[in-house]
């Protein structure tokens, strides 16, 4: 076996795998149970390999037959962009975090049923969100794992999201409370400082509230969109400007790049402001004193893509965790960051989300609109 990051890279022979295929495809009543269900399963083999996919799951994902996915891994069928390594799905440093990866091998290794979530990126940074159960079968003496797919719970999500907004808005509150107890000691004398904080913190306070109204109606799909003829420039301008009051913003150094390209086209301002002033200050609470943060935009063959660079790095483990409802990198824990990027983005704007980090170059997100 070849040393790997983290599962193993074997792989079944072609011949194998079609006799494989075969144990599924020819058993009459397995084949047509499995073909009236509308969850998605898959069957793999102990390598993790398709052998086996129900109608519900090549129906969705535009798949002509089984045939044409057996042999893969489920991260190379859905185009998981952390799949086209050297050695495939499941043995990149960034699949130690997969959900799916850790449930199949859980399953293999104790025969146990395994539950997990799991956010795949896909190479056309599309985000799919999953949840992924595994369990061990066994037909003709080999060892099968059926793995069963499900979209995570909308009900579930909006539990995390309140839970969210309650830290967020305690935080904020506990600042203030402190600032205004200030105010009443007779003791402490620089209070313009404390009046400034005072409203620096209810602008944020503020500003939270209608990021998790905005979130909430993104959610339940009720958001209204009003496109409109807007300005690029016109748009960053705006949300610099906005950034630049942020308590996160002090000591950084906060402009617009030369590059950025001037152009009008047709978008909902409110909800593209809302993503880029998240995309500003994720990257202002990743930067330290006098480090930079650059904005901009460009049209790359005629889509719109907007972008935000910092010097920092972001290591493997937040890197794979990215864009998922509950993580962010915001060293204040809140979840909207990139989540609300995403869900606003893919969901109302029509676009897509992606981001880069390296060591040497820092860290772009980005967002393209078609």
């Amino acid at each position: 076996m070849i040393n790997t990051h983290f599962a193993s890279s074997d792989r079944s022979s072609d011949d194998l795998i079609v006799e494989q295929y075969q144990l599924f495809a020819f058993y009459p009543m397995l084949n047509d149970l499995l073909g009236k269900i509308d969850q998605y399963l898959i069957i793999l083999n102990n390598n993790r390999q398709i052998v086996y996919a129900n109608s519900s799951f090549l129906k969705d994902f535009k798949i002509k037959s089984v045939v044409d996915v057996i042999g893969q891994r489920l991260g190379e069928v859905l185009e998981c962009r952390f799949s086209w390594c050297e050695l495939g799905c499941g043995t990149s440093e960034f699949c130690k975090e997969c959900g799916a990866v850790i449930s199949v091998l859980k399953t293999q290794r104790h025969k146990v049923d395994s539950y997990m979530e799991c956010v795949i990126l896909t190479k056309y940074s599309k985000t799919l969100e999953l949840a992924v159960t595994s369990k061990h079968i066994e037909l003709d003496g080999e060892d099968f794992i059926m793995l069963s797919l499900d979209s995570i719970d909308k009900q579930k999500q909006t539990k995390n999201l309140e839970d969210i907004l309650h830290h967020d808005i305690t935080n904020v509150a506990s600042g203030i409370h402190s600032m205004i107890q200030l105010l009443s000691d007779d003791r402490f004398t620089d209070k313009e400082k404390v009046k400034a904080y005072l409203e620096k913190s209810s602008s944020q306070l503020l500003d939270e509230l209608y990021n998790h109204k905005i979130l909430m109606e993104a959610e339940r799909k009720d958001l209204q969109i009003k496109l409109k003829e807007e300005n690029s420039l016109g748009l960053i301008e705006q949300a610099v400007k906005f950034a630049e009051c942020m308590q996160t913003a002090r000591g950084v150094i906060l402009y617009i790049h030369h590059t950025c390209e001037d152009f009008n086209f047709k978008t909902d301002a409110g909800l593209l402001s809302r993503v880029l002033i998240n995309m500003l200050t994720n990257a202002l609470e990743a930067s330290a004193f006098s480090q930079k943060v650059t904005i901009g935009a460009k049209i790359v063959n005629g889509e719109k893509v907007f972008w935000v660079h910092n010097n920092a790095f972001m290591p493997i483990e937040i890197q794979s965790k990215i864009f998922r409802q509950k993580f962010s990198t915001r060293k204040r824990n809140s979840g909207f960051g990139t989540y609300s990027i995403r869900v606003i983005t893919e969901g109302y704007l029509g676009g897509r989300v992606d981001f880069k980090s390296d060591e040497a170059e820092g860290t772009v997100f980005s967002i393209t609109l078609p």
